[in-house]
């Protein structure tokens, strides 16, 4: 039975007339027809597409402005020859080129040097990008090799086939730039066999005023600094030589010139880059690490970025590059447990990229320890960049606090802080002048709770600075009892400027007040590190911490204090594990070629390795006080807790007391001194020396409760 149909009004339209003409089309459907119906008639879609049920296609539809009533019509041939028709009319009236994306592109393929097919195949993988219609033609084929998606390509624009898989061929302008990728092993599921850059359709699809707004997506002009050399005074001779260079070059017009500044977070090393720009006078244009929405670009799509930067650059002669981050490129080590590194299926190709480049690059990175050997080699300019001295962090912190109420001393005691980064500096600053806190205290006090959360928080920061504490009395050489005359050796050490000491000897008896003395003798920073400071789970961690502990000291042109020596330079005839004898081999290694103070403090001088001994210029032994010297200490502990000892019999019968704790140490007053501060109560000389013995028999294996007890005795046995 035939179905009845609706009665019609009107002429009545021929099947020819029921497929709309496409005479409004609007960006980028302009060509967008006519690379469909290409697609659909020359390269046999539409018959794939019958043939597999999957016609109709309503995005495919939308796209030629094909009706859904004729896009079901029966006879497939008509329809086809239809479709054929449409196709020669758009094809003897090809569509105009001048939409703001062809407009865009042009601007562009001018700056790029792009051939007329270039444009057009960035035009095609936009549209491609936008208009699901174009991806179901090519997911109706399938997975195909290399060869067959250019050739489609070339069917769809109408160009020949060997100027599209030149276009398209590794090395080409829109490959290098990271401008188009193939991803032929992920087509079978996306449907997009060449992808464009993150972002690039949201460029390229909106008006820009000037050439500078369509790259900033690339890159842009670097931000002027307001730091100048005078503020890289620690680091003068580098960045003479940094700026030297880059002036030679840009002079000789060289290619391949690449300058790598790397260093712990916050030193300042993007300052320090755009300082060297200033110098040599050279425009300074930053690599994008973000795309125009704001998401973060990856490797790949940075290393485009900087290749397209250097293509544009190369035709304004006198430019310098800034690529910042390079973590994001270069690749990282899959397991550093292991010794494992990834090297990137584009080694040969980042090699290249640092053999090639037309114009001058500073790179600037935190940790370099992931970057393949061989991608470091190809740098001319190595700088590492660490923290700076004391003298520069009280200017930085002068500069930044500006009119900031802080007073000198505390300036003096913040700029030895050897944690301190130019970058803390800027952010406390910050706070403290949006907060504006009324009072100099306030101020003072607000900017050391930032600072020291940010040193907290800070992964890799150091050591905090650790100094002898200041107890009752001041540091007293003639009250240490050293095998070596400490008063000559700190005299000779301020002459030299150089030397290894080793102090060895019981726990207590002034190592660590001795180096702090000694820094604060000779005017030196004093860096101070512990096993907990160097060693790392890591394979070659914990000797890359030792190298870096020199180098920084070196820098700082401070006096290096390494307590707990005996972590690290164990005997290697005991070793067990490889890495415990190359720990050794570094620390021995970079002893000798530091050219500065450096002092070891051990308790267990027996455990060291043989070789050690000849590396060390002097050996001191600290042992226990002398009789008199543990008489002459009390006296003076006892009169900076306000307490004066009388000369009398009690006197004498106290004396005799000390003349029996054979193994007492500056380190036990000190303890003494610091309970009765906390009991928050003032000890005659006889509670003193009591509290001494207990000190003195803990040492012994002796369990006493220890404490100052008003109106009784001080101690009291309470087991064995």
């Amino acid at each position: 039975m035939r179905r009845r149909r609706r009665p019609r009004t009107g002429p009545r339209p021929t099947r020819e007339s029921r497929l709309e003409e496409p005479a409004t089309f609007t960006a980028p459907r302009n060509h967008l027809a006519l690379w469909v119906l290409r697609l659909l008639i020359h390269e046999g879609v539409y018959d794939r597409l019958c043939q597999s049920g999957s016609w109709p296609s309503n995005d495919i539809q939308e796209a030629i402005h094909l009706s859904h009533e004729l896009a079901i019509e029966s006879n497939r041939a008509v329809l086809r020859q239809l479709l054929s028709k449409q196709l020669r009319r758009l094809e003897r009236n090809e569509p105009v080129r001048d939409t703001l994306l062809f407009r865009n592109i042009a601007k562009l393929g001018k700056l790029l040097g792009l051939s007329a097919v270039d444009e057009l195949l960035l035009a095609f993988a936009v549209t491609l990008e936008c208009e699901e219609g174009l991806r179901d033609c090519f997911a109706a084929l399938g997975n195909l090799p290399h060869r067959r998606v250019c050739d489609l390509i070339a069917g769809a624009l109408g160009v020949s086939r060997p100027r599209v898989r030149k276009a398209l061929r590794p090395g080409g302008v829109l490959l290098d730039t990271r401008l188009l990728e193939l991803q032929l092993d992920r087509y079978q599921r996306n449907s997009q066999p060449v992808a464009i850059m993150d972002d690039l359709e949201r460029l390229l699809l909106r008006e820009h005023r000037d050439d500078e707004s369509l790259m900033s997506f690339f890159f842009r002009p670097s931000p002027a600094t307001a730091l100048g050399r005078d503020d890289f005074a620690h680091v003068s001779d580098e960045l003479e030589l940094v700026v030297r260079y880059l002036r030679a070059a840009l002079r000789r017009r060289k290619r391949a010139v690449n300058v790598l500044v790397h260093g712990p977070p916050g030193t300042g090393k993007t300052e320090l880059a755009r300082v060297a720009g200033a110098v040599v006078g050279a425009p300074l244009f930053e690599v994008s690490c973000s795309s125009d929405g704001g998401e973060a670009l990856n490797g790949a799509q940075r290393f485009g970025a900087f290749r397209l930067c250097q293509r544009v650059l190369a035709n304004t002669p006198g430019s310098v590059v800034l690529f910042d981050e390079i973590e994001d490129v270069f690749p990282r080590q899959i397991s550093r447990l292991f010794g494992l590194m990834q090297s990137g299926s584009d080694k040969g190709w980042t090699n290249r990229l640092l053999e090639s480049n037309p114009v001058p690059t500073l790179w600037v990175g935190n940790d370099i320890d992931q970057v393949d050997p061989a991608f470091i080699r190809r740098f001319d300019l190595i700088i590492e960049l660490l923290p700076p001295p004391p003298r520069v962090r009280r200017r930085i912190l002068e500069h930044h606090c500006g009119r900031l109420p802080v007073g000198p001393d505390w300036l003096t005691r913040t700029a030895q802080d050897e944690r301190l980064h130019p970058g803390h500096i800027e952010r406390a600053t910050r706070v403290a002048k949006t907060i504006a806190p009324r009072s100099a205290a306030a101020t003072e006090r607000l900017l050391t709770r930032v600072i020291d959360g940010n040193l907290r928080a800070c992964s890799g920061a150091g050591a905090a600075p650790r100094r002898a504490r200041a107890d009752a009395c001041a540091y007293d050489l003639s009250l240490v009892n050293a095998s070596l005359d400490l008063e000559r050796l700190a005299t000779g050490l301020g002459r030299t400027g150089a030397g290894t000491l080793c102090l060895h000897g019981p726990p207590g008896t002034g190592k660590s007040a001795f180096v702090t003395y000694l820094a604060d003798r000779l005017g030196l920073p004093l860096h101070s590190r512990r096993a907990s400071d160097l060693i790392s789970c890591y394979v070659g961690s914990t000797e890359a911490n030792l190298a870096r502990m020199f180098r920084q000291a070196t820098a700082q042109q401070a006096l290096l204090f390494l307590d707990e020596a005996d972590s690290f330079l164990q005997d290697r005839r005991r070793a067990y594990r490889s890495w415990e004898i190359t720990e050794v081999n570094e620390l021995l290694v970079q002893m000798e070629s530091f050219d500065g103070i450096f002092v070891c403090a051990t308790n267990l001088m027996e455990s060291l390795d043989p070789a050690v001994f000849r590396r060390f210029a002097l050996k001191a032994r600290l042992d226990p006080l002398t009789p008199d010297q543990r008489w002459r200490m009390l006296a003076q502990t006892l009169a900076g807790l306000g307490v004066t000892l009388a000369e009398d019999g009690a006197s004498q019968g106290l004396r005799r007391q000390l003349d029996r704790l054979s193994n007492l140490t500056p380190g036990d007053y000190a303890a003494v001194a610091r309970r009765g501060r906390l009991l928050g109560e003032t000890p005659d000389g006889a509670r003193f020396v009591a509290a001494l013995e207990e000190e003195c028999a803990f040492k012994d294996g002796e369990r006493r409760a220890v404490g100052f007890v008003t109106g009784g005795p001080l101690t009291r046995k309470v087991g064995t």
